[in-house]
């Protein structure tokens, strides 16, 4: 079994977005561990905030399953990018790197004109670039911090879903990243937790709406998870003790959430699914949801008004995946999730 690290972490501040280069100890992407098989051959995916944490986790992933990608970042994040690039390319797929600032609505346009000019169509939208900034009092948050987060976290992704539905065809996937904020909310991370709780609803209206066109929307709500969002966005105390109060008594790694992306990615559709993407658990699963989060290994299955809701509680960084059409036999292990997934018909 692979041990990660625990805290104490050293204090390692950075300015916001972060460098996977400058993090100590060095997240795991999947890097060594990730092993394809072709379940997304021949697919065309957009990941915003792919050069670096969970982001270049699914990059990796999507890459190695099959698939070609048009990863957004930040100027910034140039070094990432290239690292990121490199990834994909050696797992001998298409890469188009698009730098660029999501919150702007012009940009958003040319990514996804370019994801269709330049990959030559597009299945998949991962919405997965976030913006977040800690404050110790109410009075901290200026409008302008709580419109960039909301412009950002919200609207860009909102945005890049209606410009994608134009262009993904029935059985294409949008993931969105949402948080266990979203239910769990830090008073510390205001206006993030805001938006991310916003996301889970948006993504529970958006998986009926656009049920009717064949295109699945889930999200996934990650706990705490050890990326350059932490040391660029959390206090260095913060920083110190990240991920102790889980039950392993740390952090998440961004290699292990990319199952719960690559299984949403490529499921097929049955003719009776119907989407549903309930962000947190029913009474008869709350149970279950409970145990999962002291325990280790834990089956999760509940029925669900309008259908079979199933809630993923990873064991080692307390988040949820929120899935929209398809019934989830979960099994929260040390490191990875075990997915038995079963068609509804």
């Amino acid at each position: 079994m692979k041990h990660f690290p625990k805290p104490p972490f050293p204090k390692q501040p950075q300015s916001f977005p972060g460098l996977t280069e400058k993090m100590n100890p060095r997240p795991d992407h999947g890097e060594e561990s990730y092993k394809g098989s072709g379940k997304l051959a021949g697919k065309k995916a957009i990941i915003t905030g792919g050069d670096s944490g969970i982001g270049l986790a699914v990059a990796i992933a999507f890459a190695r399953e099959g698939a070609d990608l048009l990863v957004v970042h930040l100027p910034s994040e140039g070094e990432d990018g290239a690292t990121c690039r490199r990834h994909i390319e050696e797992a001998g797929r298409k890469a188009v790197m698009a730098p660029g600032d999501i919150s702007d609505a012009s940009f958003r346009e040319q990514v996804v004109e370019r994801a269709i000019a330049e990959l030559g169509g597009l299945d998949i939208l991962v919405s997965n670039a976030a913006y977040q900034k800690p404050f110790k009092s109410l009075d901290e948050v200026s409008l302008e911090e709580w419109t960039k987060t909301f412009d950002t976290n919200v609207h860009a992704t909102f945005h890049l879903t209606q410009l994608a539905t134009r262009h993904i065809k029935p059985g294409g996937s949008i993931i969105n990243t949402a948080s266990i904020n979203s239910k769990d909310p830090s008073p510390q991370l205001l206006p993030y937790a805001t938006t991310k709780g916003a996301i889970a609803n948006l993504t529970v209206g958006l998986a009926q709406l656009l049920a009717e066109n064949g295109i699945r929307v889930n999200a996934i709500l990650p706990g705490p998870i050890w990326t350059p969002f932490i040391p660029a966005g959390m206090p260095p105390e913060a920083v110190e003790t990240f991920g102790s109060k889980t039950p392993f008594g740390r952090p998440g790694q961004p290699a292990p959430t990319t199952h719960a992306r690559r299984l949403t990615s490529c499921w097929p559709q049955t003719k009776r699914a119907t989407p549903r993407a309930r962000c947190s658990p029913s009474q008869a699963a709350r149970p279950w949801c409970d145990a999962g989060r002291e325990s280790p290994n834990v089956l999760l299955s509940a029925p669900s008004r309008g259908g079979i809701h199933s809630l993923l509680v990873d064991a080692v960084s307390g988040g949820h995946i929120c899935p929209a059409d398809v019934r989830i036999h979960a099994m929260a292990s040390l490191e990875y999730a075990a997915f038995r997934a079963i068609r509804r018909y």
